[in-house]
């Protein structure tokens, strides 16, 4: 070993496997999903929220959204868009970059359907959306965390 290596880098690097990739872009998308929704709801726009199919009761739920939770919301976007990325470079912060994302989301979810009656306001669909978005999510934190201790992530 060279002076100022790391036992890591006398290791070889397992190969990528092709899951891999499949997790990072599908991770890029919806934290894009994420993000288009946020910005579309701060600025209240009434054409996303009727592309969305959003009636009077789901735009009146977001008119009054507290700035704690939109802040939430963005950690879980940004976080996750950067898990997501940091997957695909093979880098071991993807695992904890994705955790962040989950913790946000758990916050929020409990935030919205303890104080704001998520589930009436936008309906079970879109409540088991988020339900389902969230179990992806864990997946996804578990994922990167495996193959960070495979040493497929350094």
């Amino acid at each position: 070993m060279t002076a100022g290596a790391s036992p890591d880098d006398a290791a070889p690097r397992p190969s990528t496997p092709w899951h891999l990739w499949l997790m990072g872009v599908v991770g890029l998308l919806l934290y894009a999903i994420a993000a288009r929704d946020l910005v579309e709801t701060a600025r209240m726009s009434q054409t996303y929220f009727a592309e969305m199919g959003y009636g009077p009761a789901q735009v009146e739920y977001f008119t009054d959204y507290p700035v704690a939770l939109r802040v939430l919301w963005a950690v879980q976007a940004l976080s996750g868009t950067v898990a997501a990325v940091l997957l695909m470079l093979r880098r071991r912060w993807a695992a904890p970059a994705g955790l962040v994302a989950v913790v946000a989301q758990l916050a929020m979810l409990a935030a919205t359907f303890g104080t704001m009656d998520r589930w009436q306001a936008l309906g079970p669909r879109l409540a088991l959306t988020d339900l389902i978005i969230t179990a992806w999510m864990i997946g996804f934190w578990l994922y990167a965390r495996h193959h960070r201790r495979l040493g497929v992530l350094r």
